[in-house]
């Protein structure tokens, strides 16, 4: 993310179809997050030209990437997706001693969301 502050005024142009359409995930993951554009907090025009006052502040998200491959192979290690994450979004039950997918808890978390 990035964040600036218009010292003066100014004129801002972007285009982009990830503020639309989000990253597909490849074999069966879930698709990646939008594009956020916003001035002062709200959102602005990602596909035109914004008008900027002094001190209006800009903020430019990336989209996130869809996924890839199986979640069980997932290392909770490295920090690529919060325990959150992993439970809510992919039903994944993590060993916390390991910081690793842990396949009984998985199924058993899979299997009492699907009630």
């Amino acid at each position: 993310m990035r964040e600036v502050k218009a010292p003066y005024e100014a004129c801002e142009s972007s285009q982009s179809g990830s503020y639309r359409y989000p990253p597909k995930g490849l074999f069966d993951v879930k698709e990646g997050s939008n594009a956020q554009f916003l001035i002062n907090g709200e959102p602005g025009n990602p596909y035109g030209l914004s008008q900027l006052k002094p001190c209006d502040v800009i903020v430019m998200d990336a989209p996130g990437s869809g996924g890839y491959g199986n979640t069980l192979n997932r290392d909770m290690a490295d920090g690529y997706m919060s325990l959150e994450s992993a439970r809510n979004d992919y039903g994944v039950g993590i060993n916390l001693q390991t910081m690793k997918a842990d396949r009984d808890a998985t199924e058993k978390l899979r299997n009492s969301l699907k009630k």
